[in-house]
Protein backbone atom coordinates (compact mmCIF):
# COMPACT_ATOMS: atom_id res chain seq x y z
CA UNK A 1 0.00 0.00 0.00
CA UNK A 2 3.05 2.31 -0.39
CA UNK A 3 1.30 3.74 -3.43
CA UNK A 4 -1.27 5.14 -1.01
CA UNK A 5 0.79 5.70 2.22
CA UNK A 6 3.38 8.10 0.43
CA UNK A 7 0.40 10.55 -0.80
CA UNK A 8 -1.49 10.44 1.89
CA UNK A 9 1.44 11.82 4.38
CA UNK A 10 2.30 14.70 2.07
CA UNK A 11 -1.53 15.18 2.03
CA UNK A 12 -2.43 15.24 5.97
CA UNK A 13 0.85 17.44 6.71
CA UNK A 14 -0.78 19.80 4.02
CA UNK A 15 -4.30 19.29 5.53
CA UNK A 16 -2.14 20.17 8.85
CA UNK A 17 -0.26 23.52 7.52
CA UNK A 18 -4.04 24.97 6.28
CA UNK A 19 -6.25 23.99 9.52
CA UNK A 20 -3.79 23.94 12.58
CA UNK A 21 -4.21 21.17 15.89
CA UNK A 22 -7.88 21.39 14.90
CA UNK A 23 -10.12 18.65 16.96
CA UNK A 24 -10.84 16.24 14.15
CA UNK A 25 -11.51 12.54 14.08
CA UNK A 26 -8.95 10.27 12.54
CA UNK A 27 -11.07 9.05 9.40
CA UNK A 28 -11.73 12.80 8.65
CA UNK A 29 -8.16 13.64 8.23
CA UNK A 30 -7.22 10.36 6.52
CA UNK A 31 -10.12 11.60 4.28
CA UNK A 32 -9.04 14.72 3.22
CA UNK A 33 -5.60 14.09 3.48
CA UNK A 34 -5.81 11.48 0.64
CA UNK A 35 -7.61 13.89 -1.61
CA UNK A 36 -5.37 16.35 -1.19
CA UNK A 37 -2.30 13.77 -1.28
CA UNK A 38 -3.22 12.48 -4.70
CA UNK A 39 -4.07 15.86 -6.04
CA UNK A 40 -0.69 16.26 -4.98
CA UNK A 41 1.24 13.30 -6.78
CA UNK A 42 -0.86 14.39 -10.11
CA UNK A 43 0.45 17.82 -9.66
CA UNK A 44 4.21 16.76 -8.92
CA UNK A 45 4.02 13.93 -11.85
CA UNK A 46 3.86 16.40 -14.18
CA UNK A 47 6.09 19.06 -13.51
CA UNK A 48 8.71 15.94 -13.38
CA UNK A 49 7.29 15.63 -16.68
CA UNK A 50 7.56 18.42 -18.69
CA UNK A 51 10.75 19.57 -17.21
CA UNK A 52 11.83 16.14 -19.29
CA UNK A 53 13.12 14.01 -16.18
CA UNK A 54 12.24 10.25 -16.43
CA UNK A 55 9.03 9.43 -14.44
CA UNK A 56 9.52 6.38 -12.32
CA UNK A 57 9.08 5.51 -9.00
CA UNK A 58 12.14 6.54 -7.43
CA UNK A 59 11.97 10.13 -9.18
CA UNK A 60 8.71 10.60 -7.73
CA UNK A 61 8.96 9.70 -4.45
CA UNK A 62 12.21 11.85 -4.38
CA UNK A 63 9.32 14.69 -5.16
CA UNK A 64 7.01 13.47 -2.91
CA UNK A 65 10.31 13.52 -0.28
CA UNK A 66 10.79 17.04 -1.02
CA UNK A 67 7.69 18.29 -1.08
CA UNK A 68 6.70 16.99 2.37
CA UNK A 69 10.04 17.77 4.00
CA UNK A 70 9.17 21.73 3.07
CA UNK A 71 5.75 21.23 3.97
CA UNK A 72 6.94 19.98 7.56
CA UNK A 73 8.62 22.91 8.26
CA UNK A 74 6.08 25.06 7.46
CA UNK A 75 3.34 22.69 9.01
CA UNK A 76 5.41 23.10 12.64
CA UNK A 77 5.91 27.05 12.33
CA UNK A 78 2.22 27.54 11.52
CA UNK A 79 1.72 25.26 14.40
CA UNK A 80 3.55 27.38 17.36
CA UNK A 81 3.46 30.77 15.55
CA UNK A 82 0.49 31.54 13.83
CA UNK A 83 -2.68 31.80 15.64
CA UNK A 84 -5.51 30.45 14.21
CA UNK A 85 -9.24 30.23 15.02
CA UNK A 86 -10.40 27.27 16.94
CA UNK A 87 -13.61 25.01 15.11
CA UNK A 88 -15.25 21.92 17.11
CA UNK A 89 -14.98 19.41 13.99
CA UNK A 90 -16.69 16.97 16.46
CA UNK A 91 -19.57 18.43 17.50
CA UNK A 92 -22.06 15.82 18.10
CA UNK A 93 -26.17 15.99 18.05
CA UNK A 94 -26.84 12.73 18.59
CA UNK A 95 -30.10 12.73 20.55
CA UNK A 96 -30.33 9.37 23.19
CA UNK A 97 -30.84 6.14 21.53
CA UNK A 98 -33.20 3.66 22.00
CA UNK A 99 -32.73 -0.19 20.82
CA UNK A 100 -34.24 0.30 17.47
CA UNK A 101 -32.37 3.02 16.84
CA UNK A 102 -29.46 0.81 17.71
CA UNK A 103 -30.62 -1.91 15.38
CA UNK A 104 -31.25 0.60 12.48
CA UNK A 105 -27.77 2.13 12.52
CA UNK A 106 -26.01 -1.42 12.89
CA UNK A 107 -28.32 -1.74 9.62
CA UNK A 108 -28.00 0.89 7.55
CA UNK A 109 -23.98 -0.05 8.67
CA UNK A 110 -24.04 -3.19 7.37
CA UNK A 111 -25.56 -2.45 4.01
CA UNK A 112 -23.20 0.58 3.66
CA UNK A 113 -20.50 -1.94 3.74
CA UNK A 114 -21.60 -4.01 2.04
CA UNK A 115 -21.81 -1.93 -1.03
CA UNK A 116 -18.39 -0.93 -0.32
CA UNK A 117 -17.06 -4.56 -0.16
CA UNK A 118 -18.48 -4.72 -3.64
CA UNK A 119 -16.92 -1.36 -4.98
CA UNK A 120 -13.61 -2.71 -3.46
CA UNK A 121 -14.31 -6.38 -5.76
CA UNK A 122 -15.06 -4.97 -8.56
CA UNK A 123 -12.50 -2.30 -8.77
CA UNK A 124 -9.47 -4.68 -8.10
CA UNK A 125 -10.46 -7.73 -9.88
CA UNK A 126 -12.62 -6.81 -12.52
CA UNK A 127 -9.84 -5.80 -15.58
CA UNK A 128 -10.56 -2.18 -17.70
CA UNK A 129 -12.94 -2.88 -20.23
CA UNK A 130 -15.03 0.43 -20.88
CA UNK A 131 -14.41 2.46 -24.04
CA UNK A 132 -13.56 5.60 -22.52
CA UNK A 133 -11.01 4.08 -19.81
CA UNK A 134 -9.37 2.57 -22.02
CA UNK A 135 -8.86 4.51 -24.86
CA UNK A 136 -8.20 7.81 -22.94
CA UNK A 137 -7.47 6.89 -19.31
CA UNK A 138 -5.70 3.55 -19.50
CA UNK A 139 -3.89 3.68 -22.95
CA UNK A 140 -2.11 7.07 -21.95
CA UNK A 141 -0.98 5.28 -18.51
CA UNK A 142 0.20 2.46 -19.83
CA UNK A 143 2.15 5.02 -22.31
CA UNK A 144 3.11 7.04 -19.07
CA UNK A 145 4.50 3.67 -17.31
CA UNK A 146 6.43 2.01 -20.25
CA UNK A 147 7.83 5.09 -21.55
CA UNK A 148 8.79 6.97 -18.45
CA UNK A 149 8.08 10.17 -19.88
CA UNK A 150 4.72 12.07 -20.30
CA UNK A 151 5.10 11.03 -24.35
CA UNK A 152 1.23 11.96 -25.48
CA UNK A 153 0.41 9.16 -27.89
CA UNK A 154 -0.27 10.62 -31.52
CA UNK A 155 -3.26 8.79 -31.73
CA UNK A 156 -6.08 8.45 -29.78
CA UNK A 157 -8.47 10.30 -27.78
CA UNK A 158 -8.07 13.72 -26.31
CA UNK A 159 -4.70 14.38 -26.62
CA UNK A 160 -4.96 17.32 -24.15
CA UNK A 161 -7.20 15.99 -21.82
CA UNK A 162 -6.21 16.77 -18.36
CA UNK A 163 -3.92 13.73 -16.74
CA UNK A 164 -5.04 14.06 -13.27
CA UNK A 165 -6.23 10.21 -13.96
CA UNK A 166 -3.97 8.08 -15.69
CA UNK A 167 -1.07 9.66 -13.37
CA UNK A 168 -2.46 8.21 -10.89
CA UNK A 169 -3.11 4.95 -12.13
CA UNK A 170 0.67 5.04 -13.80
CA UNK A 171 2.09 5.70 -9.94
CA UNK A 172 0.05 2.53 -9.19
CA UNK A 173 1.74 0.65 -11.77
CA UNK A 174 5.30 2.05 -10.72
CA UNK A 175 4.57 0.60 -7.03
CA UNK A 176 3.60 -2.62 -8.30
CA UNK A 177 6.07 -3.15 -10.84
CA UNK A 178 3.84 -4.13 -13.58
CA UNK A 179 0.73 -2.62 -15.46
CA UNK A 180 -2.20 -5.13 -13.97
CA UNK A 181 -5.41 -4.13 -15.52
CA UNK A 182 -7.09 -5.07 -12.28
CA UNK A 183 -4.45 -3.27 -9.43
CA UNK A 184 -4.74 -0.07 -11.97
CA UNK A 185 -7.75 1.13 -11.12
CA UNK A 186 -7.55 0.30 -7.00
CA UNK A 187 -7.76 4.49 -6.65
CA UNK A 188 -11.41 4.45 -7.45
CA UNK A 189 -12.49 2.30 -4.76
CA UNK A 190 -10.31 4.42 -2.17
CA UNK A 191 -11.57 7.41 -3.47
CA UNK A 192 -14.98 6.15 -2.76
CA UNK A 193 -14.16 5.34 0.75
CA UNK A 194 -12.53 8.94 1.03
CA UNK A 195 -15.62 10.73 -0.38
CA UNK A 196 -17.97 9.09 2.44
CA UNK A 197 -16.08 9.47 5.33
CA UNK A 198 -15.93 13.28 4.10
CA UNK A 199 -19.65 12.98 3.43
CA UNK A 200 -20.58 11.48 6.78
CA UNK A 201 -18.49 13.98 9.01
CA UNK A 202 -20.32 16.64 7.23
CA UNK A 203 -23.41 15.49 7.87
CA UNK A 204 -22.39 14.42 11.60
CA UNK A 205 -21.43 17.74 12.26
CA UNK A 206 -24.64 19.55 11.22
CA UNK A 207 -27.39 15.98 12.08
CA UNK A 208 -26.14 13.30 14.05
CA UNK A 209 -24.64 9.68 13.45
CA UNK A 210 -28.07 7.98 12.25
CA UNK A 211 -29.02 10.79 9.82
CA UNK A 212 -25.30 10.45 8.71
CA UNK A 213 -25.54 6.92 8.17
CA UNK A 214 -29.02 7.47 6.24
CA UNK A 215 -27.66 10.30 4.11
CA UNK A 216 -24.60 6.87 3.41
CA UNK A 217 -26.99 4.09 2.31
CA UNK A 218 -29.03 6.58 0.50
CA UNK A 219 -25.80 7.74 -1.74
CA UNK A 220 -24.34 4.21 -1.92
CA UNK A 221 -28.00 2.66 -2.87
CA UNK A 222 -27.87 4.20 -6.63
CA UNK A 223 -26.33 1.18 -9.35
CA UNK A 224 -24.80 4.12 -11.29
CA UNK A 225 -22.71 5.74 -8.14
CA UNK A 226 -21.71 2.04 -7.21
CA UNK A 227 -20.32 1.33 -10.93
CA UNK A 228 -18.21 4.40 -11.57
CA UNK A 229 -16.65 3.70 -8.24
CA UNK A 230 -14.79 0.75 -9.07
CA UNK A 231 -14.43 1.62 -12.86
CA UNK A 232 -11.37 3.62 -14.75
CA UNK A 233 -13.80 6.65 -15.32
CA UNK A 234 -12.88 10.14 -14.12
CA UNK A 235 -16.81 10.60 -14.08
CA UNK A 236 -16.32 9.34 -10.08
CA UNK A 237 -12.89 11.57 -9.38
CA UNK A 238 -14.43 14.90 -10.82
CA UNK A 239 -17.60 14.36 -8.31
CA UNK A 240 -14.97 13.48 -5.62
CA UNK A 241 -13.34 16.71 -5.40
CA UNK A 242 -15.59 18.73 -6.94
CA UNK A 243 -18.56 17.97 -4.22
CA UNK A 244 -15.88 17.46 -1.81
CA UNK A 245 -14.89 21.51 -2.52
CA UNK A 246 -18.71 22.60 -2.57
CA UNK A 247 -18.86 20.83 0.85
CA UNK A 248 -15.57 21.77 2.52
CA UNK A 249 -16.72 25.35 0.92
CA UNK A 250 -20.66 25.63 2.81
CA UNK A 251 -19.19 24.22 5.82
CA UNK A 252 -16.30 26.93 5.73
CA UNK A 253 -18.81 29.87 5.12
CA UNK A 254 -21.55 28.82 8.16
CA UNK A 255 -18.68 28.41 10.20
CA UNK A 256 -17.02 31.52 8.88
CA UNK A 257 -13.62 29.68 8.94
CA UNK A 258 -11.69 30.89 5.84
CA UNK A 259 -9.18 27.73 5.69
CA UNK A 260 -12.08 25.19 4.42
CA UNK A 261 -12.83 27.36 1.79
CA UNK A 262 -8.93 27.33 1.52
CA UNK A 263 -9.10 23.61 1.32
CA UNK A 264 -12.36 23.81 -0.83
CA UNK A 265 -9.98 25.70 -3.54
CA UNK A 266 -7.68 22.95 -3.92
CA UNK A 267 -10.06 20.32 -4.52
CA UNK A 268 -11.95 22.65 -7.09
CA UNK A 269 -8.72 23.01 -8.75
CA UNK A 270 -7.66 19.08 -8.38
CA UNK A 271 -11.23 18.64 -9.92
CA UNK A 272 -9.68 20.84 -13.30
CA UNK A 273 -7.26 18.40 -13.72
CA UNK A 274 -9.70 15.73 -14.10
CA UNK A 275 -11.91 17.02 -16.59
CA UNK A 276 -12.57 20.48 -18.77
CA UNK A 277 -15.64 20.42 -17.19
CA UNK A 278 -13.42 21.23 -13.40
CA UNK A 279 -13.12 24.63 -15.09
CA UNK A 280 -16.59 25.22 -15.15
CA UNK A 281 -17.54 23.66 -11.67
CA UNK A 282 -14.55 26.06 -10.45
CA UNK A 283 -16.44 28.90 -11.41
CA UNK A 284 -19.41 27.48 -10.56
CA UNK A 285 -17.59 27.66 -7.12
CA UNK A 286 -16.56 31.16 -7.41
CA UNK A 287 -20.34 32.56 -8.48
CA UNK A 288 -22.06 30.03 -5.00
CA UNK A 289 -18.81 32.12 -2.89
CA UNK A 290 -19.65 35.15 -3.89
CA UNK A 291 -23.54 34.60 -3.32
CA UNK A 292 -23.24 33.99 -0.13
CA UNK A 293 -20.07 35.56 1.70
CA UNK A 294 -21.74 38.77 -0.09
CA UNK A 295 -24.61 39.24 1.61
CA UNK A 296 -25.86 41.29 4.13
CA UNK A 297 -26.24 37.80 6.23
CA UNK A 298 -22.48 36.98 5.96
CA UNK A 299 -20.93 39.54 4.71
CA UNK A 300 -17.14 40.98 6.33
CA UNK A 301 -14.38 42.41 3.95
CA UNK A 302 -11.76 41.08 6.24
CA UNK A 303 -13.72 37.07 5.64
CA UNK A 304 -14.53 37.34 2.36
CA UNK A 305 -11.25 38.52 1.02
CA UNK A 306 -9.23 35.75 2.55
CA UNK A 307 -12.35 33.06 1.43
CA UNK A 308 -12.45 34.46 -2.39
CA UNK A 309 -8.13 34.47 -2.16
CA UNK A 310 -8.13 30.74 -0.64
CA UNK A 311 -10.32 29.43 -3.62
CA UNK A 312 -9.11 31.48 -6.39
CA UNK A 313 -4.89 31.28 -5.68
CA UNK A 314 -4.76 26.84 -5.56
CA UNK A 315 -6.44 27.06 -9.12
CA UNK A 316 -3.94 29.48 -10.13
CA UNK A 317 -0.89 27.40 -9.34
CA UNK A 318 -2.84 24.31 -10.67
CA UNK A 319 -3.50 25.98 -14.05
CA UNK A 320 -0.06 27.40 -14.35
CA UNK A 321 1.78 24.20 -14.17
CA UNK A 322 -0.44 22.64 -16.67
CA UNK A 323 -0.12 25.71 -19.04
CA UNK A 324 3.33 25.24 -18.65
CA UNK A 325 3.40 21.49 -19.68
CA UNK A 326 1.25 22.06 -22.81
CA UNK A 327 3.90 24.91 -23.84
CA UNK A 328 6.76 23.32 -23.31
CA UNK A 329 5.51 20.01 -25.49
CA UNK A 330 4.04 22.58 -27.93
CA UNK A 331 0.24 21.01 -27.33
CA UNK A 332 -2.56 22.85 -28.63
CA UNK A 333 -6.27 23.10 -27.65
CA UNK A 334 -8.43 20.84 -29.52
CA UNK A 335 -12.02 21.59 -28.12
CA UNK A 336 -14.35 19.05 -29.31
CA UNK A 337 -16.70 20.98 -31.41
CA UNK A 338 -19.95 19.80 -29.62
CA UNK A 339 -18.73 22.34 -27.32
CA UNK A 340 -19.58 25.73 -29.45
CA UNK A 341 -22.01 27.68 -28.84
CA UNK A 342 -25.11 27.64 -31.54
CA UNK A 343 -26.84 30.81 -31.66
CA UNK A 344 -29.45 29.60 -34.28
CA UNK A 345 -33.43 29.74 -32.53
CA UNK A 346 -34.13 26.52 -34.72
CA UNK A 347 -35.94 24.22 -32.81
CA UNK A 348 -35.50 25.65 -29.61
CA UNK A 349 -38.79 24.95 -28.22
CA UNK A 350 -38.63 21.55 -29.42
CA UNK A 351 -34.93 20.89 -27.92
CA UNK A 352 -36.60 22.56 -24.62
CA UNK A 353 -39.23 19.95 -24.30
CA UNK A 354 -36.86 17.07 -25.62
CA UNK A 355 -34.36 17.55 -23.21
CA UNK A 356 -36.97 18.09 -20.21
CA UNK A 357 -38.46 14.47 -21.13
CA UNK A 358 -34.90 12.96 -21.21
CA UNK A 359 -33.70 14.38 -17.79
CA UNK A 360 -37.14 13.22 -16.40
CA UNK A 361 -36.63 10.06 -17.40
CA UNK A 362 -33.27 9.76 -16.43
CA UNK A 363 -33.81 11.09 -13.27
CA UNK A 364 -37.03 9.04 -12.30
CA UNK A 365 -36.74 6.30 -14.52
CA UNK A 366 -33.76 4.56 -15.76
CA UNK A 367 -32.96 2.67 -12.69
CA UNK A 368 -29.51 4.64 -11.98
CA UNK A 369 -30.37 7.02 -9.21
CA UNK A 370 -33.07 4.15 -7.42
CA UNK A 371 -36.08 6.09 -6.28
CA UNK A 372 -33.57 9.13 -4.72
CA UNK A 373 -34.95 11.96 -6.33
CA UNK A 374 -39.07 11.07 -5.84
CA UNK A 375 -37.89 11.32 -2.08
CA UNK A 376 -36.20 14.59 -2.64
CA UNK A 377 -39.27 16.07 -3.96
CA UNK A 378 -41.04 14.26 -1.25
CA UNK A 379 -39.32 15.64 1.59
CA UNK A 380 -39.24 19.08 -0.01
CA UNK A 381 -42.76 19.20 -0.23
CA UNK A 382 -43.25 17.98 3.53
CA UNK A 383 -40.56 20.47 4.94
CA UNK A 384 -42.14 23.80 2.55
CA UNK A 385 -43.89 25.76 5.09
CA UNK A 386 -40.78 25.22 7.64
CA UNK A 387 -37.75 27.50 7.83
CA UNK A 388 -34.68 26.08 5.72
CA UNK A 389 -31.49 26.27 7.43
CA UNK A 390 -28.34 27.51 6.06
CA UNK A 391 -26.90 24.02 4.54
CA UNK A 392 -30.60 23.67 3.24
CA UNK A 393 -30.32 26.66 1.41
CA UNK A 394 -26.35 26.24 0.49
CA UNK A 395 -27.50 22.93 -1.88
CA UNK A 396 -30.26 23.84 -3.26
CA UNK A 397 -29.08 26.36 -4.51
CA UNK A 398 -25.90 24.62 -5.96
CA UNK A 399 -28.27 21.96 -7.74
CA UNK A 400 -30.20 24.69 -9.20
CA UNK A 401 -27.39 26.01 -10.75
CA UNK A 402 -25.96 22.67 -11.84
CA UNK A 403 -29.72 21.62 -13.20
CA UNK A 404 -29.65 24.83 -15.03
CA UNK A 405 -26.04 24.15 -16.19
CA UNK A 406 -27.47 20.82 -17.81
CA UNK A 407 -30.19 22.60 -19.00
CA UNK A 408 -28.70 25.69 -20.86
CA UNK A 409 -25.85 23.39 -22.35
CA UNK A 410 -28.52 20.73 -24.21
CA UNK A 411 -29.95 23.89 -25.68
CA UNK A 412 -27.72 26.45 -27.00
CA UNK A 413 -25.03 24.42 -27.61
CA UNK A 414 -24.41 20.77 -29.45
CA UNK A 415 -23.97 19.10 -26.15
CA UNK A 416 -27.61 18.39 -27.05
CA UNK A 417 -26.96 15.46 -29.39
CA UNK A 418 -24.23 14.72 -26.38
CA UNK A 419 -26.75 14.29 -23.63
CA UNK A 420 -29.86 13.83 -25.19
CA UNK A 421 -29.58 11.73 -27.82
CA UNK A 422 -26.03 9.98 -28.51
CA UNK A 423 -26.47 7.52 -25.23
CA UNK A 424 -28.41 7.61 -22.14
CA UNK A 425 -25.18 6.99 -20.19
CA UNK A 426 -23.82 10.51 -20.86
CA UNK A 427 -26.64 12.63 -19.55
CA UNK A 428 -26.30 9.81 -16.35
CA UNK A 429 -22.26 10.48 -16.17
CA UNK A 430 -23.08 14.66 -16.02
CA UNK A 431 -25.37 13.98 -13.42
CA UNK A 432 -23.27 12.35 -10.98
CA UNK A 433 -21.28 15.04 -10.97
CA UNK A 434 -23.44 16.32 -8.69
CA UNK A 435 -25.73 13.39 -7.28
CA UNK A 436 -24.55 13.26 -3.87
CA UNK A 437 -26.09 16.70 -3.29
CA UNK A 438 -29.50 15.04 -3.17
CA UNK A 439 -29.16 12.54 -0.46
CA UNK A 440 -27.38 15.39 1.36
CA UNK A 441 -30.31 17.70 1.22
CA UNK A 442 -32.81 14.47 1.71
CA UNK A 443 -30.72 13.82 5.20
CA UNK A 444 -30.13 17.82 6.22
CA UNK A 445 -33.74 18.07 5.33
CA UNK A 446 -35.01 15.04 7.09
CA UNK A 447 -33.47 15.71 10.78
CA UNK A 448 -34.47 19.30 10.59
CA UNK A 449 -38.10 18.46 9.45
CA UNK A 450 -38.03 15.65 12.50
CA UNK A 451 -36.31 18.42 14.77
CA UNK A 452 -38.85 20.54 14.62
CA UNK A 453 -41.62 17.62 15.26
CA UNK A 454 -39.80 17.12 18.02
CA UNK A 455 -39.84 20.91 19.46
CA UNK A 456 -43.70 20.32 19.15
CA UNK A 457 -44.05 17.17 21.31
CA UNK A 458 -43.94 14.77 17.80
CA UNK A 459 -42.54 11.41 18.75
CA UNK A 460 -39.09 10.31 16.99
CA UNK A 461 -40.65 7.89 13.96
CA UNK A 462 -38.70 4.76 15.35
CA UNK A 463 -40.37 5.26 19.49
CA UNK A 464 -43.81 4.51 17.31
CA UNK A 465 -42.60 1.66 16.33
Amino acid sequence: MFEIMLPLLSGMLTLGLIIGNQRISVGFALALGYALGMGILGQLMLLIGWHEISLNKDSVCLALFIYTSIISLLFLFRLYYVPHKSIDFLKNHQAPWSWKHKLFFVVLLGYVLYQIGFIFWNGFFVPIYQADAFSVHAYRAKVFFYTHYLNLPSEGHYLIYPMQVPLDMAWVAFNIGQWQEGWAKMIFPFNCVAFIIIIYNFMKYWTDRLTSLLTIALMVSSLFFVLHASIAYCDFTIMFYTMGSLVLMGWGIATRYSSLILLGGLMAAFATQVKFQGIEYWIFGIIILCRFILTKEFFNFRFALKALAGFMLPFIIVEVNFILFKTHDKITEMWNQEHYFVFSLHGLLHRMGYMSLILLDNLFLSGNWNLLWFFLIVVLLLSWKQKKPLMVRFFSFVLAMFFVRCFLYAIFTKSFFYLARYNIDNLSRFLLHFYPLCPVLIGLLIYHFLKNRRIQGAPRPLDLL
